[in-house]
């Protein structure tokens, strides 16, 4: 879920009188027309995209907080200051009375929520004072005003003491003489409630999203119009993610006096925010099923690798902001990648006209290609010893300077290099021969056509209305393989088996849809992003990486 800042979203949804829900089991409120407009605002402030469903969790998030302050006992610290006219409005006087309290603690002076606040909060009015900072910061109360409530005058009296105490005292340190002399100096400064307030927040840390300014996302007005300028079948894409590696050094910059890549993660046992370096890159691209056109759309720097969902769902909003159609997720088997498969199975999207869809996850044929080689290593050995033989079946390659190439890799990029029609019209020699005959090595064979086959497809395949009913026999022999054969790797194979059923529905839906159009069945890889991320980008930089995906 998109960060957004307290202060802005209380400013904003002040003038959506329509979307405050004052009143417990009101009518429902068609946040899907009414708050669109909020969205758009919303948007435009913090610069990235905002959508309805968003702003409508914030709301009710706020909204609840704000209730369950009011039921609460005791004082309370709250960072809800700026919903003091919601909770006004909701008629939570306890809410609006601890909140007033707290903006008092802190030296501000409270707005006026147009009721009177009620005085049943205990206010502490002493107020430590830290060195290097004001310790007056409120706005003047002329001498002849009388205070309006018991909390403003035990306030001005406790002041007044601590005013009479400072003067009549020495100081008797160099600190205490230093807040002395800039507490004259802001006594003597003309000022107005906007100043003090601007002065008093200075002194404070704010919250703030630590990974923000590293982020790399799209410019959606921008983008917007490069996409107004494609074809049709340009637009028509799948979305793609892969995580890249850093180097896990932390530069600090003197000049902007900040730390670079390293995020701030909530410690374990004492609830503090600690430095974490950024041991991964999310990167995150679409590319055209149809056409060549592909970019990347955004790279979040990670400290951990767990619970990015929400940054693949906004990406998906982000492409659709644009004007492309997402058809299709693909990324690699990691478990985390398959926790974003599940949690997006069910998941619907909105597109620009209101409609919803589901987005099928696959998996990529490399990456599941290449699981197959390194469960059947050892199977597959037996391959490479066949092909060392010096077997008359050999012969009539060799002599042409053909090396047969059998056997494992240990390059997931170059695994493909393997499952090719000349390796596995070798091997069929090879069992005529009687080469292959135990049971193990004939289902090692078996397993190797089956993929040898998927590649044929989803590596070097062309679909076209012509050939497309072929190719799903040539699929459907497959699948029943998998489901038939006794294979040591059940979730590989239901993984695969997914993958098969969800580019079958994709590329009927497609010819059908596009009727005199040839797809290249690599368009739906990870193959622009596994160029860019192979070994020699595992000890980069993290400034090179944003430079090269932006």
């Amino acid at each position: 879920m998109v960060f957004i800042a307290d202060i802005i979203f209380s400013e904003l949804l002040e003038n959506y009188p329509e979307l405050w829900s004052l009143q417990k089991g009101e009518g429902r409120i068609n946040w899907k027309t009414l708050g669109k407009d909020l969205a758009d605002k919303l948007s435009e402030r913090i610069g990235r995209l905002v959508t309805v469903e968003e702003a409508r969790v914030k709301c009710n998030r706020v909204r609840k907080s704000l209730r369950r302050m009011d039921r609460s006992q005791g004082k309370t610290n709250t960072n809800l200051t700026p919903y003091a006219w919601y909770a006004q409005k909701l008629g939570l006087t306890n809410a609006v009375a601890k909140i007033t309290a707290e903006v008092l603690s802190r030296g501000e002076v409270p707005a006026n929520y147009g009721a009177p606040v009620e005085a049943n909060v205990p206010v502490e009015a002493n107020v430590p004072v830290e060195a290097n900072v004001p310790v007056e910061a409120n706005v003047p109360v002329e001498a002849n005003e009388e205070p309006t409530t018991s909390t403003e005058a035990r306030l001005r009296a406790r002041r007044h003491g601590l005013e009479e105490t400072r003067e009549n005292e020495e100081p008797t340190t160099s600190t205490e003489a230093r807040l002395k002399r800039r507490a004259r100096e802001i006594d003597q400064t003309p000022t107005t409630a906007a100043q003090a307030a601007k002065r008093l927040k200075a002194q404070h840390l704010q919250p703030f999203d630590a990974d923000e300014e590293d982020r790399v996302v799209p410019n959606i007005n921008k983008l917007r119009e490069v996409v107004s300028k494609l074809s049709a079948h340009d637009k028509i894409v799948q979305l793609h993610f892969d995580e890249v590696f850093t180097n896990n050094k932390t530069v600090y910059s003197r000049s902007k006096d900040k730390l670079y890549g390293c995020g701030y993660v909530l410690g374990r046992r004492c609830k503090t925010l600690e430095t974490k370096e950024h041991r991964t890159v999310l990167v995150c691209g679409v590319r055209s099923l149809l056409t060549s056109f592909n970019i990347v759309l955004s790279a979040y720097p990670l400290t951990s690798s767990v619970g990015y969902g929400h940054l693949i769902e906004e990406n998906i909003n982000y492409a659709v902001a644009i004007g492309l159609e997402v058809k299709a997720l693909v990324s690699d088997r990691s478990a985390q990648n398959r926790r974003v498969a599940r949690e997006l199975a069910t998941h619907e999207f909105e597109r620009a006209d209101g409609t919803k869809y589901k987005v099928p996850h696959m998996y990529d044929y490399i990456h599941i290609i290449d699981a197959f080689n390194s469960t059947m290593k050892d199977n597959l050995s037996m391959f490479k010893k066949l092909a060392e033989r010096k077997a008359n079946v050999w012969q009539h390659w060799r002599t042409r300077g053909a090396k047969v190439t059998l056997g494992v890799t240990s390059v997931s990029i170059s695994v493909m290099e393997l499952y090719t029609p000349a390796a596995l019209a070798m091997l069929k020699m090879a069992k005529k021969k009687g080469l292959i005959n135990s049971a193990k090595a004939i289902r090692a064979y078996e397993l190797f056509a089956a993929m040898t086959n998927f590649a044929s497809i989803f590596h070097s395949g062309k679909m076209n209305t012509d050939n497309w009913q072929a190719q799903q026999t040539v699929l459907e022999e497959i699948a029943e393989f998998l489901n038939s054969a006794e294979l040591q790797t059940d979730s590989l194979a239901t993984e695969t088996l997914r993958t098969i059923n969800a580019f079958k529905k994709l590329m009927g839906e497609l010819l059908e849809a596009f009727p005199g159009i040839t797809i290249q069945g690599y368009r739906l890889s990870t193959d622009v992003l596994e160029r860019s991320t192979s070994s020699p980008m595992h000890n980069i930089d993290q400034k090179i990486l944003y430079n090269l995906f932006c």
